[in-house]
């Protein structure tokens, strides 16, 4: 994966690379599977369910990688 700084600092835009292709065609079946649930695991072997908007959201994101799309993503300081 490789991050793109656009022309302001506060937005990135990221695209998947060729090598990663079946990875998110895999990701993209899992998370299409009706009724499954995604968890996350960190390295120190600790598992937690992702909650469904989460669940969502990474959906639209590997759907758009399996497509090819660059997805750019604007950083907001409060």
């Amino acid at each position: 994966m490789t991050i793109i700084l656009g022309n302001s600092a506060s937005l990135e835009s990221v695209v998947a690379q060729e090598k990663e292709a079946q990875t998110f065609k895999e990701l993209e079946r899992i998370l299409q599977t009706e009724g499954s649930k995604v968890k996350l695991l960190g390295a120190n072997g600790e598992q937690i369910d992702i909650p469904e908007s989460l669940h969502q959201v990474l959906h639209h994101v590997v759907q758009a990688f399996v497509k090819g799309r660059i997805l750019s993503f604007q950083k907001i300081v409060k």
